[in-house]
């Protein structure tokens, strides 16, 4: 089942969406992807189009899908698991995080409290893959 996110209708409020939601900077961003900051305020303003590299990027770096980035459109179960209960609490994580500032404060510090060595690593791990330049066979 496939649903339209339509408050959110062009790619750049998507964008500024997601940047607000992880509470980053367009420099953290631009660190991480090596998008620059210029082109990371066109594409939030939808003066121009990202490419296709900076759209994988941009969609590595918050983990959404491309579908969703590009046209709002997003899997009701967009976790991919085979264990239904994890699925369920992923999917009200998500939920959580569409609510209230107050509700997603909450939630994001009881989700860092919970994971803070995994997200450390991680973020370790996406750095240091980011940086590591890709070739071409």
């Amino acid at each position: 089942m496939v649903e339209k996110n339509n408050q959110m209708n062009t790619l750049g409020e998507r964008l500024q969406f997601l940047r607000k939601l992880s509470n980053v900077t367009q420099k953290i961003i631009y660190e991480a992807t090596g998008i620059s900051q210029s082109n990371l305020s066109k594409y939030e303003r939808n003066i121009t189009q990202p490419t296709a590299d900076a759209i994988a990027a941009i969609c590595r770096f918050y983990n959404v899908s491309a579908d969703w980035l590009l046209f709002g459109i997003e899997q009701k179960n967009f976790v991919v698991t085979n264990d239904p209960e994890l699925s369920h609490m992923l999917f009200l994580l998500y939920k959580m995080m569409q609510g209230d500032k107050e509700t997603r404060c909450w939630a994001k510090k009881q989700f860092e409290y919970c994971f803070k060595p995994f997200i450390e690593e991680e973020s370790d791990r996406f750095k240091k893959e980011s940086a590591s330049p890709t070739r071409s066979e």
